[in-house]
C-alpha cells in the first residue's frame, strides 16, 4: 500500500515518464522536449485523479454536474488563495473528498438554507481572502511579483463570487449555494493553514 505523498508522487512521476517516453518513441514529439511532455503528463494524471473523485462524489448524490460546478469554483479560488496542504497524499485526498461530500450535502438542501446565511458565509469568506491571501506553501514558493499577482486575482475573483451570491438567487438559489460553499471551503482551508503556522511557531 502507498502510504506517503512522496511514494504516490513517485508513482505518478514514473507513469508520466513512461507516457512521455512512448510519446517520443512513437514520433509524436521531439526528444529535446521530453521533460515538457513528462511534466504535462504528470499534470494530466493529477487532474484525472481529482476529476475521478469529483465524479464519484457527484454520483453518490446524483449531482455530477453540480459537483463539477463546485469543483471549478473551488479550484479557481484555491489556485490563487492557497490554503491547507496535507503531509500525505491519502490525507490530502481524504480532506478533498470530505469537502466535496459536505458541499454536495449542503447543495442538496439549498432550498432550506436561508439567504442571509449564504450572504454571511460569502462575506466572511471574502474577508478571510482579503486578510490572508495568498497563503504560500513552503513546497511552492512564490516571488514577490507572483504574490502580488495572486493577491489581486484572488481578491478580484472572490469579490466577483460575492456579488454573484447576492445576485444569482433571483435565477437559481442552488447556484448561489454552490458558489457560497466554494468560498466557505476555500476560506476554511486558509484558516486551517494559518492556525497550523501559528502552532508551528510556538
Amino acid at each position: 500500500m502507498l502510504k506517503t505523498r512522496k511514494e504516490v508522487i513517485q508513482v505518478i512521476a514514473n507513469l508520466a515518464d513512461s507516457m512521455a517516453h512512448l510519446f517520443v518513441k512513437k514520433g509524436w514529439g521531439k526528444k529535446e522536449d521530453y521533460e515538457i511532455y513528462q511534466y504535462g503528463c504528470e499534470v494530466i494524471i493529477s487532474v484525472l485523479i481529482d476529476i475521478l473523485l469529483v465524479a464519484v462524489c457527484g454520483l453518490l448524490f446524483h449531482m455530477v454536474g453540480k459537483a463539477f460546478l463546485f469543483y471549478a469554483a473551488f479550484l479557481v479560488l484555491r489556485r490563487y488563495c492557497g490554503g491547507f496542504h496535507a503531509e500525505t497524499y491519502l490525507v490530502c485526498n481524504s480532506v478533498f473528498t470530505g469537502i466535496m461530500l459536505m458541499a454536495l450535502l449542503g447543495i442538496s438542501h439549498s432550498s432550506t438554507i436561508p439567504m442571509p446565511c449564504l450572504a454571511i458565509a460569502a462575506v466572511v469568506s471574502f474577508l478571510v481572502v482579503i486578510r490572508y491571501s495568498p497563503i504560500v506553501h513552503k513546497n511552492k514558493p512564490l516571488t514577490d511579483k507572483e504574490i502580488l499577482l495572486y493577491r489581486k486575482v484572488s481578491v478580484a475573483v472572490s469579490g466577483l463570487f460575492l456579488i454573484m451570491v447576492f445576485l444569482i438567487p433571483m435565477f437559481s438559489k442552488e447556484v448561489a449555494t454552490i458558489i457560497a460553499l466554494a468560498m466557505l471551503a476555500t476560506a476554511g482551508t486558509m484558516i486551517v493553514s494559518v492556525i497550523q503556522r501559528k502552532g508551528g511557531e510556538k
